[in-house]
């Protein structure tokens, strides 16, 4: 998956570093990993927003479409 996340301050201007995620279907929910450091983002404000609309629009879209399927 690429959610277009990107660092605007990587201390190597040449190198642009992919974010890896990857999604998990599991029983009623969803699993979601990131590859990335916690240390790079841990006070990071803009990343903790981008997590959180990240995770509601998945938690909306997965609330359709159970109620879809009801």
């Amino acid at each position: 998956m690429n959610y277009n996340a990107s660092l605007l301050h990587y201390p190597i201007p040449s190198l642009r570093p992919v974010i890896a995620a990857y999604e998990l279907n599991y029983q009623k929910g969803k699993v979601i990993s990131f590859g990335i450091y916690s240390d790079d983002i841990i006070t990071n404000e803009k990343f903790d927003k981008y997590f959180d609309n990240l995770v509601l629009q998945n938690t909306q879209k997965q609330q359709q479409q159970q109620s879809l399927t009801s």
